[in-house]
């Protein structure tokens, strides 16, 4: 059935208009619905691609804030034990660099300079520290 029609126009008619366009509704199970080859394809590799991303952990994992927390903790401490880490291997890189360009000329007393400071410093630090 149609519903009948207003012979006054109303003002709010033309956003009732619009809001039934953005209506989406699911086909009832007694329909059916003719897709075309490509579409299912479309729809196949979509679905294929949702499940590759865990989107169902991910809203999951989202949802329990006390997991969030905790994964996010343990993230934080890798990332600083992995900086600190790569700065020991770079700083002991550096310092065996400088020390074995001691004998260049030109930069070679200021280099053992360089490393002469480092060596005092790491003397003078009190016992415990790192």
């Amino acid at each position: 059935m149609t519903e009948p029609k207003n012979p006054m126009p109303d003002k709010n008619a033309a956003e009732r208009e619009k809001d039934k366009a953005l209506v989406f509704s699911v086909p009832r199970t007694t329909e059916t619905v003719e897709l075309e080859k490509e579409t299912i394809r479309s729809l196949h590799k979509l679905a294929y691609i949702l499940e590759g991303m865990r989107l169902r952990e991910f809203v999951t994992h989202m949802q329990n804030p006390r997991r969030m927390l905790l994964t996010n903790f343990a993230a934080g401490v890798a990332r600083g034990f992995g900086f600190i880490m790569g700065m020991t291997v770079v700083v002991g890189l550096a310092l065996y660099l400088l020390r074995e360009m001691v004998d260049l000329p030109l930069i070679g007393k200021y280099i053992a300079r360089i490393v002469e400071i480092v060596r005092q410093e790491l003397n003078n630090r009190p016992p415990g520290t790192y």
